[in-house]
């Protein structure tokens, strides 16, 4: 073949998908890593960003903070905060926010102080979500796919954390204050736990263990679900361009 048949047009198209098949087979080879790594750097995250503010890094926390805030509201008493003076992860009521400075006019914009430390990137329910997407789909990789669930069970792991969402919505729109009080699950329980429990969203309380629960059921029920069906669709996709790319290796 001479250079310029080599340098043609039709060469470099033909060069052009080959390359974007190699990347399609490759990406169903190593789809589950892939995957899986989803979730993790969106934890990771959540957690660097007051680990930035503790060492003074702002603008980099700053940055870490507007991303994740793009589909997660960062209510500061749905938040956990780490690097305070108490150490360990802690979860604060509203007026104790205030009384550190939280303005509730911009009251997600509240990041926290050296005192109370710093919040995660994510609140209470999206950290339960990825941890659950996590858990998971390690699950499904040591299970070799076993594990994988149908869609009548992913429904039935997806109801609670709507159930849960939705009520909070409409008490908070509708200001009844039924998920601030929770005076329905007194009811229900005959008030056997103390008033704390029942009422506002630091850790233990009632509304924290609901979104902590749903939000993790959310997470393992979604990946369960569909990490099953990638790995038959990224199997398909294997044995369709394997042999054209790799015909000296074996299939799929």
């Amino acid at each position: 073949m001479t250079k310029s048949q080599n340098n043609s047009p039709t060469n470099g198209r033909v060069r052009r998908v080959r390359f974007v098949q190699k990347l399609v087979w490759y990406l169903a080879k190593y789809w589950f890593p892939l995957f899986l790594a989803v979730p993790v750097f969106f934890l990771v995250l959540g957690f660097l960003a007051p680990a930035l503010l503790a060492e003074g890094e702002t603008e980099a926390a700053t940055a870490v903070y507007r991303f994740l805030a793009i589909d997660n509201h960062q209510m500061p008493d749905r938040s956990y905060f780490l690097f305070g003076q108490a150490n360990g992860i802690q979860t604060y009521p509203p007026e104790t926010l205030i009384a550190a400075g939280a303005d509730p006019q911009n009251w997600e914009a509240f990041t926290g102080n050296e005192a109370l430390g710093y919040k995660t990137g994510l609140n209470h329910r999206m950290i339960a979500v990825f941890l659950g997407m996590v858990v998971g789909g390690l699950a499904w990789g040591l299970s070799k796919g076993r594990l994988g669930i149908g869609f009548i069970i992913f429904v039935l792991l997806t109801l609670p954390i709507l159930a849960d969402g939705f009520s909070h919505m409409i008490s908070e729109a509708e200001g009844t204050g039924a998920r601030a009080t929770n005076e329905w699950a007194v009811v229900i329980t005959g008030g056997a736990f103390p008033e704390q429990f029942y009422q506002g969203d630091t850790a233990g309380s009632l509304n924290w263990q609901l979104r902590t629960i749903t939000g993790f059921l959310f997470g393992l029920g979604i990946v369960l679900f569909l990490f099953s069906r990638f790995d038959n669709y990224f199997r398909k996709v294997r044995r369709r361009l394997g042999p054209r790319l790799f015909p000296d290796k074996v299939k799929g």
